[in-house]
């Protein structure tokens, strides 16, 4: 037979949860208990007309091992004592939500209260309630689980808060670890939170009344509030943030100064819900690309987690994403067009990450796509610029400028290192969209930059034989200058289709993905992993086609191969041992056998 039994609850075992296990750090314990002195205070602005400006003081004192929280808010009824802070998941703010229009309050579930036992092994409550000015009470608790209350000495109306704190936290009752603590969790209250002097004195500059002001002024009073916020970098220009219809969000975000990579991740951004700390690490509210933002932002729609340091992943939350995103976008385009100077450290300093980001975006693309720097053989250069130094083509390189044949660094037109990263995307959309030819060496599109040549079957023969190499397409041509002989080319579709056919390549590249690079690399013709362009019209090529001579042919594919690795230019050198070689050879009868 079924039984309906009620449910126990271990309050030892919960309080340890939620006390100490709730958040990230003890420390959270100043935030909590400054947020429910701003609600106390709030909730007296609600329910009395007569209520004095509202104030808050944190009073650390490290020769009694104290820290303290005194408020001029409702206070406490000892019934309500009783109620709010003797019940777990009980406060007067779920109530006061429920019956008015409090959007100032920022408790939710009456939990934080027990933070204070995370760091205090003796927890004493004064308070004196609005309602009953004449009724002064004390709470006091070392565990939670158990309270003493009694009627206290006549106090102004309000709270305060004692914690005797445990030794391991002995450095919360330090004045200038209080300070720094307050003023990352408080900055933003609206209320006053005095340690002993105001910790968020200064309003943001987006709660400050810039009308009348200068461009200028704007600009410095953001960046001056930036710099004191970012902590890991200098910013270079600011971008703000404007609530829209459907997402009510305010604040500033901010291009930092430090350099950045493809790999960099240094966004920075925190968010403040109803003025309060929610968290410094909210990185996931601006894209992936943006990894050179920081940012301070107020959002009162997004809803927090119990312990209030994340935000709940909701339909809200992807709203706001998407809403900082077009922020993100248009801020950059307007300060592509307005703020010269500022830009142009944004592109020194993130380069690589616009790329990127540009190619994240069609929006981004066309504010960028001139602007932005590509790595060449001749360093790094824009695309207009590489275009007008190439004759109006585009020419690429697999590999780093310094690894590119000698040949190709003879043509006086800047390689552009396509391997780099983003770099082959980017060249390829701003190709499409100016309507440029590019030539991806490596890959066959290199015949363009050289005369081929037709040869008479029995010719063709020779040059097959005399140059023959394993695993080598040999291609004759007319190329300068004529003092290099040959050209060796490793062709890159073959090697990525060798790559994905290898044994082991199943073990290194997913299945799925490697299925459909197979798929593509299937078409490829693997037969000749190199092709070896033969210049007709160099002296030793000639000479050793006419005596059908393999020895001074491979002399030439030696040069070819070593001119395929080299990180200088040789052809001087390597024009005046050609010389002295033809000089040698001149000596020989031509009719040597």
């Amino acid at each position: 037979m079924s039984e309906l039994l009620g449910a126990s609850v271990n309050l030892r075992g919960l309080l340890q949860v939620v006390g100490q296990h709730l958040y990230s750090s003890p420390e959270v314990a100043l935030r909590e208990l400054v947020q429910n002195a701003h609600d106390s205070a709030v909730r007296r602005s609600i329910e009395d007309e007569a209520a004095p400006e509202a104030q808050i003081r944190v009073v650390a004192r490290p020769d009694e091992q104290t820290l303290r929280f005194i408020d001029n808010g409702a206070g406490l009824t000892r019934d309500e004592v009783v109620q709010y802070l003797a019940t777990i998941g009980s406060g007067k703010t779920g109530e006061l939500r429920s019956t008015h229009s409090a959007d100032a309050l920022i408790g939710q579930f009456g939990l934080g209260f027990l933070s204070a036992y995370a760091v205090a092994h003796k927890v004493v409550v004064h308070t004196t309630s609005h309602a009953e000015p004449d009724l002064s009470h004390t709470f006091t608790s070392l565990d939670g689980e158990r309270f003493t209350l009694s009627p206290g000495p006549p106090r102004a109306v309000g709270t305060e808060v004692v914690l005797h704190l445990k030794s391991e936290h002995a450095h919360l009752a330090r004045v200038d670890v209080v300070r720094q603590l307050l003023a990352r969790y408080c900055c933003l209250l609206p209320i006053p939170v005095l340690a002993p002097t105001p910790v968020n004195a200064e309003p943001p500059p987006w709660r400050r009344d810039l009308d009348g002001l200068t461009p200028f002024r704007i600009r410095r009073i953001r960046l001056d509030f930036a710099e004191a916020y970012e902590g890991r970098f200098r910013p270079i220009a600011c971008i703000p943030v404007e609530p829209s219809e459907s997402v009510p969000i305010r604040g500033l975000l901010w291009i930092q100064d430090g350099a950045s990579y493809a790999s960099s991740d240094n966004r920075n951004i925190s968010l403040f819900v109803r003025g309060m700390l929610i968290s410094d690490d909210l990185r996931d509210l601006v894209p992936r690309w943006a990894g050179f933002v920081g940012g301070v932002l107020e959002c009162d729609h997004l809803l927090p987690t119990a312990s209030r340091e994340d935000v709940q992943r909701d339909a809200s939350f992807s709203a706001t994403v998407a809403h900082l995103r077009e922020v993100l976008i248009q801020g950059l385009a307007t300060l592509a067009d307005r703020e010269h100077e500022a830009w142009a450290m944004c592109r020194t300093r993130h380069n690589e990450a616009l790329l990127g980001a540009s190619l994240a975006d069609p929006r981004l693309f066309e504010v960028m796509r001139d602007s932005l720097t590509v790595p060449t053989s001749h360093g790094a250069l824009t695309l207009p610029e590489v275009r007008q130094r190439s004759d109006g083509r585009l020419l690429l390189s697999p590999t780093s400028s310094s690894a590119v044949p000698l040949w190709f660094r003879t043509l006086d037109a800047p390689l552009i290192a396509s391997h780099r990263y983003g770099v082959s995307p980017f060249v390829a959309r701003w190709a499409q969209v100016e309507q440029v030819r590019t030539i991806q060496l490596g890959s066959g599109d290199e015949g363009a930059l050289l005369e081929a040549v037709e040869l008479p079957p029995d010719e063709g023969a020779r040059l097959e034989r005399c140059f023959v190499r394993e695993q080598t397409a040999v291609l004759p041509a007319r190329f300068k200058p004529t003092t290099l002989g040959a050209v060796l080319l490793e062709d890159q579709e073959v090697r990525l289709k060798r790559t994905l056919e290898a044994d082991d390549a199943s073990r290194r590249i997913a299945h799925g993905l490697l299925g459909l690079a197979r798929d593509v690399t299937r078409r490829i013709d693997g037969a000749h992993l190199y092709r070896l362009y033969v210049n007709l019209d160099n002296p030793l090529v000639a000479r050793a086609l006419h005596h059908d001579d393999a020895q001074l042919a491979a002399y030439v594919v030696s040069f070819a191969e070593l001119g395929s690795h080299l990180d200088q230019d040789l052809t001087e050198a390597l024009s005046a041992q050609q010389d002295a070689l033809l000089n040698i050879l001149a000596r020989v009868p031509e009719d040597r056998s």
